[in-house]
């Protein structure tokens, strides 16, 4: 796909949503998803919505990163969310409090709004990864109408997350669809070396 049609779009719906934290202005042809912020990408900045890692810019790679990027998904950019993903609503950010495409005077949910929100709103991008504690991608998917799994325990390596309860973390995906959301998870599952609790 396009990138620049791609990164025109969201460039506009951050205007008007403040779906992102930081856009990937050098993002390559492919096709696009979105990252929650507190997950690691390579020379994209990564704040988990939080003025404290305001200028953080990994070095490297989260698992889920690498494997999307094999399978020629490509990052638009870093999603808002609570900060260190401390909320049920994303309006605990400290960039921006991203407003839900259904509705802009309601919620995205939280944390992982912002991603939910860009799922919905964009005409390109059809999932996104988001990373869920205690709710934090059901949640978000029920307010902006996505499809939204948390997969169980284990199933996706955490390796490259900033991590909110090492025991309860749980990175998955939001999609237009079931078979969007099933497709992206597929991607990104499977045993990693580098998570002790990867199965």
């Amino acid at each position: 796909m396009d990138s620049r049609k791609v990164l025109e779009e969201a460039r506009e719906l951050n205007k008007k949503y403040n779906f992102f934290i930081t856009i990937n202005e050098d993002m390559k042809d492919g096709e696009p998803i979105s990252i929650k912020d507190n997950i690691c990408t390579k020379n994209i900045r990564t704040t988990a919505g939080s003025r404290i890692l305001e200028n953080y810019v990994p070095v490297f790679d989260a698992s889920v990163v690498e494997k999307a990027k094999d399978r020629k998904y490509s990052v638009v950019g870093k999603t808002a969310m609570d900060e260190f993903g401390f909320g049920s609503f994303s309006t605990n950010c400290a960039y921006k409090i991203p407003k839900n495409p259904l509705d802009e005077s309601r919620s995205c949910g939280g944390s992982s709004g912002g991603g939910a929100g860009y799922t919905y709103a964009s005409k390109f991008s059809s999932a996104s990864i988001g990373e869920s504690t205690g709710g934090s991608i059901s949640c978000p998917a029920a307010f902006c109408s996505v499809t939204g799994i948390t997969p169980t325990y284990g199933l996706v390596s955490r390796y490259g997350l900033i991590d909110y309860a090492n025991s309860l973390d749980k990175i998955g995906v939001f999609g237009k669809s079931v078979k969007d959301s099933s497709k992206l998870l597929n991607t990104i599952a499977g045993y990693d070396k580098r998570d002790s609790t990867s199965i």
